[in-house]
């Protein structure tokens, strides 16, 4: 409808009826003169016909005035409009006002035809009168019948017959097929439409609907007044396919039907089904990276500890211990990735506690020496930032197990890690050991383990801040990413 009055108003892409004028000011102003003229005589003469009908209600046929008063309006309309076009070139607009003309005009001719013999025959103003009553009635059930008739064969023509899907015309009572498009008959490979009436739609299903299911649909379609679902069909010859179904409570001649599209689907699932294919087959193939990547970092891992075993010089064995560790850290990444469904992201509360228990075991410090109070939130991160967070938090954490507690002494490590203001994520690393020295160096610190703890910061694009009042404390700030499903 919205696009029929965007037709009938717009002006497309015609042009001005004025150029085929040439835009000659006498000949446009000629024309433009000219109709208004005849328009204000088409007009003021419908008025006067209906003030002299209103005047004299004893005449007979007062009705055919009306009509030339319709004929003749609509006459003066067709001038108005000839003279819009001149500039605006709506002529959608003016072809209809000019089809009403003819529609008018061809009643009024085929009216005053009629009438005039029997107008002549009249003995009386009375049976003029009642012959002009069944006359009127005869015009308009024949113009309801035609109205009935054309709104019939454009149904058939537009909705059913032409029309690319499935169309049941379906008993809301009875659930039995009413009446059915050519489409029908093809989509379900039957032999002909007769193959599809007088049964149950849900019988064409692959699997059929229980009473239940039919019940539930029923009730669905009474309140909302429609229904829809993605449905397996089975045709007449035992093809499966897929469709939509869509069905809508309409009303045809004073009866509730329900009217039923079925699209043809089946090219839309396959796509699907191979996407989800194709997902499923990357989902494992990164499964196997991950696991083919955290095995060669344990290779690697027990290759330093075979080396480190060789070794007598304590600065190269620590120096070894320390590559295992943050190969480790990466390792166990990767072990959470392969092994978790998201393989996209880890949870790191619960990545946290199994990284700081590997760095107490290989250090060889028990919890009842030193206490570990972790608070993790579950935040997921994605592999660009779970590895550098994991080995910034291994680099924290060894420091403390190395330089907090000389002597043995025992004290508390505290690993947090939450979400701030703007979905910002801060980690905080701190102990309440002997502390850093007044100047740990930072921008630029001196020992390696800080220097990788400052870099991994700049690629998480955060922010460090070390505080040294009773023991140590690392806090890091930097973009989150998501809490963990």
């Amino acid at each position: 409808m919205l696009e029929l009055i965007q037709n009938l108003f717009g002006t497309g892409t015609f042009i001005p009826h004025g150029h085929c004028y040439l835009w000659n000011s006498a000949l446009v102003w000629l024309h433009v003169l000219s109709d208004l003229g005849t328009a204000l005589a088409y007009y003021s003469i419908p008025l006067t016909l209906f003030y002299f009908v209103q005047q004299r209600q004893d005449l007979p046929f007062n009705w055919i005035y009306l009509m030339f008063s319709a004929f003749i309006t609509a006459c003066g309309t067709v001038h108005l409009l000839e003279v819009w076009t001149l500039w605006h070139p709506v002529y959608w607009l003016s072809g209809s006002i000019k089809a009403i003309t003819a529609v008018v005009s061809l009643g009024t001719a085929v009216a005053l035809f009629r009438l005039i013999p029997k107008a002549l025959a009249l003995p009386s103003p009375a049976q003029l009168e009642l012959a002009n009553q069944e006359l009127k009635n005869q015009i308009s059930d024949r113009h309801h019948t035609e109205l009935e008739l054309i709104r019939s064969r454009d149904l058939k023509e537009a909705i059913f017959d032409e029309s690319t899907d499935a169309i049941f015309l379906v008993d809301s009572q009875t659930l039995l097929t009413l009446d059915c498009n050519r489409r029908a008959v093809d989509m379900f490979e039957a032999v002909s439409k007769n193959e599809l009436l007088n049964i149950a739609g849900h019988t064409l299903q692959r699997e059929q609907f229980s009473a239940a299911e039919l019940e539930a649909i029923t009730q669905e379609m009474k309140a909302k007044g429609f229904w829809s679902r993605e449905i397996e069909y089975c045709t007449k010859l035992g093809r499966i396919f897929w469709g939509y179904i869509n069905a809508n409570v309409v009303q045809v001649a004073g009866k509730t039907l329900n009217l039923v599209r079925v699209s043809d689907i089946s090219d839309r699932k396959q796509s699907e089904q191979q996407i989800q294919q194709s997902l499923r087959e990357k989902e494992v193939l990164l499964k196997e990276i991950h696991h083919r990547v955290k095995n060669n970092l344990q290779i690697v891992y027990s290759l330093l500890r075979l080396q480190c075993r060789q070794l007598k010089d304590p600065q190269a064995v620590e120096a070894l211990l320390e590559s295992q560790n943050r190969i480790e850290t990466i390792a166990l990444i990767h072990e959470k990735l392969y092994r978790s469904k998201n393989l996209a992201s880890i949870d790191f509360a619960e990545y946290i506690p199994g990284l700081v228990s590997n760095l107490f075991s290989t250090y060889d410090i028990s919890e009842r020496q030193i206490a570990l109070e972790t608070r993790v939130e579950s935040i997921s991160l994605d592999i660009d930032k779970a590895i550098p967070c994991g080995l910034i938090i291994n680099e924290l954490v060894s420091n403390a197990l190395k330089y907090a507690f000389p002597a043995a002494a025992a004290g508390q490590i505290d690993v947090e890690m939450k979400y701030g203001d703007d979905a910002q994520i801060t980690l905080i690393v701190g102990d309440n050991g002997v502390g850093l020295s007044a100047d740990p160096g930072f921008p630029h610190p001196e020992t390696l383990g800080l220097q990788l703890v400052e870099d991994f910061v700049a690629q998480l694009k955060g922010k460090l801040q070390v505080s040294c009042n009773a023991g140590t404390q690392f806090s890091i700030t930097f973009p989150g990413g998501s809490y963990a499903p």
